[in-house]
């Protein structure tokens, strides 16, 4: 005897279904932003330090969960704003220190660039002034045989690569010019790397 009192004919039951967390999403982006905030507190004492390899890692992965909290879309307004600016800093400070740590060694690079760029690009950062920039300063190297030319081209090729992908993700063109750009840059570091001065990745 199973104990079922009343009806004792079968009824359906519906499946238990976990009651709608609608604020989790952003707690998983506050918690991503926080834990950014705590690391990237590190990466500066350690840069400060001038222990540069300890820092650069520490600003790859703070800057990881940056651009993963502004991919939620969850992240807006003036939060959105001052995320983004702290992290075009930062992105440029690591740019500043990877010829410390890196060298040569493009396998000691951490973090995916044009991915973090793209995730700023999406939510209203602009990187075209920095691409471009980085192309005239790459250009003004090379006439001074400076090394330090195909890392600016580099750099550049991230900045634009990062506005072409969020267009694509928008389903919107990217400007004719960009492109041009893109592909002048890429010719030019794949040049520069068989060349006698395209070795350095100072900036």
């Amino acid at each position: 005897k199973l104990g079922i009192s009343g009806n004792t004919r079968s009824q359906p039951t519906a499946a238990v279904q976990p009651k709608p967390q609608p604020n989790a999403g952003a707690a998983a982006a506050n918690q991503l932003l926080n834990e950014g905030v705590t690391i990237v507190k590190l990466a500066v004492k350690y840069d400060n330090s001038k222990l540069y390899p300890e820092a650069y890692e520490s600003y790859s992965k703070a800057l990881d969960n940056f651009s993963k909290a502004l991919s939620t879309g969850l992240v807006k307004g003036k939060t959105s704003t001052t995320v983004i600016e702290r992290m075009d800093g930062y992105l440029k400070r690591m740019y500043k220190i990877e010829a410390l740590v890196c060298g040569k060694d493009k396998r000691k690079r951490k973090g995916n660039f044009v991915d973090i760029i793209t995730s700023m690009t999406k939510c209203g950062y602009n990187p075209v002034p920095e691409g471009e920039e980085s192309f005239l300063q790459a250009r003004l190297a090379e006439t001074r045989k400076d090394p330090a030319a195909l890392a600016y081209y580099s750099k550049g090729l991230e900045y634009l690569m990062a506005k072409h992908h969020a267009c694509k993700a928008a389903g919107t063109a990217t400007d004719k010019r960009i492109v041009e750009s893109i592909g002048k840059m890429l010719d030019r570091a794949e040049q520069l790397k068989h060349s006698n001065f395209g070795r350095s990745t100072n900036l």
